[in-house]
């Protein structure tokens, strides 16, 4: 009998989760619990390099400075 409430519960937070985005509560606890997949992780170093690499600080980026008047 308590499969059956853990399985809606279950159900619930992946309805809730699908809706969410990467930072939702039910993405933090399973990363918690179970770590992150490596697709994850490569794509956070791969973002983290690039934004602290020269090219991407300097010559590709898109910021503009908006200066008070």
């Amino acid at each position: 009998m308590n499969k059956g409430k853990e399985a809606q519960k279950i159900a619930v937070l992946h309805s809730i989760d699908s809706n969410a985005d990467a930072n939702s509560l039910f993405t933090k606890i399973n990363n918690k619990i179970r770590g992150c997949s490596f697709f994850n992780i490569l794509k956070t170093l791969t973002v983290e390099g690039y934004c602290s690499s020269k090219i991407g600080t300097t010559k590709l980026s898109a910021y503009l400075a908006v200066l008070p008047n």
